[in-house]
């Protein structure tokens, strides 16, 4: 599996889908299928479907994506974008679509409409479902492109996926093209160098912390090099590594800063601040 995070701080950006995201989208996605049938699917149904409807030779009309209809509603993840723009400011906050570019100018209104005032000119971006997003290189220097499907936007920090070669990889780059917005391109290069440099030893994370004003304990432990946070009772919670012993995870607005002596950490979430220490 590959796993983009080269542990390395970097400033931040915010990325957010626009359809069933920012926005609830009314409009439909047209599938035009080699065998002449067509049929109309939804942002979501498209966000799903979409790699394997490519494979079989479909072709999409975005026609009905050049607007945004009228009483559109708020998406899931629009009040979290603007709760980034009051902490942020807007110039780090792009939105990522698979409407066309003459869709820009609708999206901006709607947007502005709901109170997210992001630039026209360079802050509203349109990578396809068909852009080529990893490119490997291999020891004997063969290359070969992947192709990420339109729902890695809805996973927001990773996506894992498994490529098979006969030799090992002497380099793996993300977006060779620099098609996204990227305020650090430098961190999208893999090569076994790197990941020898960039490794971190997160054992010393390890271990079980409680607090008295939380209700149950919180214990870190280690799965394929990432940590995760586990409650009793509670699915294990993904923490993606910023450096300097802080990790967070973005979907429920969690970070968690671990003191100097990684004897305990603080974790802020919704808007509270709870002090833990190791058992």
């Amino acid at each position: 599996e590959l796993g983009r995070s080269l542990n390395t701080p970097t400033k931040g950006i915010s990325v957010f889908d626009f359809d069933d995201t920012l926005a609830k989208t009314k409009e439909k996605v047209i599938v035009n299928m080699p065998n002449g049938e067509t049929k109309s699917i939804s942002a979501s149904e498209f966000a799903q479907q979409a790699s394997v409807l490519e494979k079989g030779g479909a072709i999409f009309d975005f026609t009905n994506f050049e607007k945004v209809a009228k009483g559109t509603a708020k998406g899931p993840l629009a009040d979290l974008a603007l709760k980034r723009q009051d902490k942020f400011g807007s110039k780090d906050i792009f939105v990522l679509t698979a409407r066309p570019q003459i869709s820009a100018s609708a999206i901006k209104t709607f947007l502005d409409g709901i109170g997210l005032n992001l630039p026209l000119a360079n802050k509203l971006q349109f990578p396809q479902a068909s852009e080529d997003f990893v490119e490997f290189t291999t020891k004997n220097g063969t290359k070969s492109r992947h192709t990420l499907p339109v729902e890695i936007w809805k996973r927001n920090k990773k996506w894992s996926f498994k490529y098979d070669s006969k030799e090992p990889l002497k380099k793996v780059v993300i977006d060779p093209d620099y098609v996204l917005p990227d305020v650090n391109s430098a961190n999208n290069r893999w090569t076994p160098e790197l990941a020898a440099e960039n490794k971190e030893d997160l054992s010393i994370y390890l271990g079980e912390f409680s607090s008295a004003a939380f209700p149950m304990s919180i214990k870190i432990a280690e799965k394929n090099g990432e940590l995760v946070a586990i409650a009793e009772g509670q699915p294990k919670i993904p923490l993606t590594n910023e450096g300097d012993g802080k990790f967070f995870f973005e979907e429920a607005d969690l970070e968690i800063q671990f003191n100097a002596e990684k004897s305990g950490f603080e974790m802020s979430i919704g808007g509270q601040v709870f002090e833990f220490t190791k058992k």
